[in-house]
């Protein structure tokens, strides 16, 4: 399967940038993630009294921004991303086009890949535009290479993931509106679910152990 010549991924990224809808959550996205970095680096700051220019300061401030975007880009990426998934199929349906869609050549895998694709190059570029602010960081030391293209990875594979199902619950229901709040919904379930699994079986861990 070419890509590159998936007639349904053109249509979808052409429809997400020509909006103003892709340039709002844009500047919604990065404000949000400068204001918050902006207060994490003042509180940083201010907690030492040798100020900035002290070595250990410097590192302790760059891993405080760079803890600050990437939990802020998460949190964000995980709002986001299934809501961009959550209308590809059924928004299809309340159209009236989802006949018409599968009655082209193009087989289901291709229209699910090239939906799907649409979404994960707009999540990846809500990604990247956060990477400066991640980089200052380097300007004050404390955080690696490596760890900025750990944080960067786990943003992507959170991504996919949660994209993925967003896919799922658009397929499923028949609205826009329901597929988005199932999709919400079950990426709340998870992000509950496995700290409250990790906590009871920490719990169970320490009991039967002491």
């Amino acid at each position: 399967m070419n890509l590159l010549a998936n007639p349904v991924l053109s249509r979808e990224l052409r429809g997400r940038i020509r909006g103003n809808r892709a340039l709002i959550i844009l500047v919604i996205y990065l404000t949000i993630t400068a204001a918050v970095t902006l207060l994490v680096y003042a509180a940083a700051a201010s907690s030492f009294s040798a100020g900035i220019s002290d070595p250990e300061a410097g590192r302790g401030i760059g891993k405080a921004i760079f803890l600050t975007v990437m939990t802020a880009s998460l949190i964000q990426v995980c709002v986001i991303t299934p809501s961009l998934t959550a209308g590809t199929i059924s928004g299809e349906k309340e159209r009236q086009t989802y006949d018409l869609l599968i009655t082209t050549l193009l087989s289901p895998l291709q229209i699910a890949f090239g939906k799907l694709a649409s979404a994960l190059a707009f999540a990846l570029l809500l990604i990247l535009a956060a990477l400066p602010m991640a980089g200052l960081s380097f300007l004050f030391g404390g955080v690696s290479g490596v760890e900025l293209l750990i944080g960067v990875l786990g943003l992507v594979v959170t991504a996919v993931c949660y994209a993925t199902i967003g896919l799922f619950w658009s397929t499923v229901m028949r609205t826009t509106l329901s597929a988005t709040v199932m999709a919400q919904g079950t990426v709340i379930l998870l992000l509950l679910i496995i700290p409250f699994l990790y906590v009871v079986i920490s719990v169970l861990t320490d009991a039967f152990s002491g």
